[in-house]
């Protein structure tokens, strides 16, 4: 009986050390410089041009520099966010997890120009990056469904791009 009580007590303790993590958030400047990453990654930078103000517009041009190297993605994915302002672009990061499992990593979160500070959810897609390498790892979409659950369904990229367009795009998914 101690054996087990004590063996519920240390999976107890464990699942909550394991859902502790939180992913540091990080603020983007209104040039797009990334503050908050450590320095061994280098400096970072989102590059984005907006195609205008208006609801419907996309993002024409979208490139990420991560201590000297640079990502640029193409126009088919890029012409996906639907973001036209800085200031629905979030950021955050983890760099202090174990990284035979997970790179370190940047999220970057685009917000739809319908976007809500207040809402629990907003739609929109996020971008996850080897910080290390400055390479995708995955793209994920953030819809709302009926009855106001959401859902991230990963973007596939073969499906939404020419190959010619992905040949020289460096996206490294994690399995």
């Amino acid at each position: 009986m101690k054996k087990i009580i004590a063996s519920l007590i240390a999976i107890f303790i464990f699942n909550n050390i394991a859902s502790a993590h939180e992913d540091t958030s990080l603020l983007i400047s209104v040039d797009g410089s990334i503050s908050g990453i450590p320095p061994e990654f280098g400096a970072a930078k989102l590059n984005i041009e907006f195609s205008n103000e208006s609801a419907s517009a996309s993002v024409a041009k979208l490139e990420l520099h991560i201590g000297g190297k640079s990502l640029l993605f193409p126009a088919c994915l890029s012409s996906l966010l639907k973001t036209n302002k800085i200031n629905t672009v979030i950021a955050s990061g983890s760099w202090y997890h174990d990284e035979s499992y997970l790179p370190y990593y940047l999220s970057i979160k685009f917000h739809d120009s319908t976007y809500n500070p207040a809402a629990w959810v907003n739609t929109g897609y996020s971008v996850l990056v080897n910080l290390r390498e400055n390479t995708l790892i995955s793209m994920k979409k953030y819809e709302i469904l009926d009855g106001g659950s959401y859902q991230e369904p990963e973007i596939n990229l073969k499906s939404q791009c020419t190959e010619s367009e992905l040949k020289n795009f460096p996206y490294q998914p994690i399995i």
